[in-house]
């Protein structure tokens, strides 16, 4: 099974990189087929990871109109919901051991 987190925020990027409100959605996957999510470690990997994949996808916030500042904020809010929720169901999945036993 492939380890990826898809990242999905509520978006379009305007050219100029500014989020704009709209029905569509971008996708960004996050790799952890290379992380040990049972390690404080690969957690941390994870989660920065995650966080430069929300801010690929909605933006920067730093120097903006506070209407776009808003925008992008509330993506971000979005898409890391979204994202840890994933995250929390790997992480538990990665400190599960499973043991098969044959008679």
């Amino acid at each position: 099974m492939t380890k990826t987190i898809a990242l999905i925020a509520a978006l379009v990027l305007a050219p100029a990189g500014i989020a704009q409100a709209q029905d569509a959605a971008l996708t960004r996957i996050v790799a952890t087929a290379d992380l040990n999510l049972s390690t404080a470690h690969g957690r941390a990997q994870l989660d920065s990871r995650i966080a430069r994949s929300v801010e690929a996808v909605c933006g920067r916030r730093n120097n903006l109109e506070l209407s776009k500042a808003r925008l992008i904020k509330r993506c971000a809010t979005d898409a890391m919901a979204v994202a840890s929720v994933q995250r929390d169901r790997m992480v538990a999945r990665a400190g599960t051991r499973i043991e098969v036993a044959a008679r």
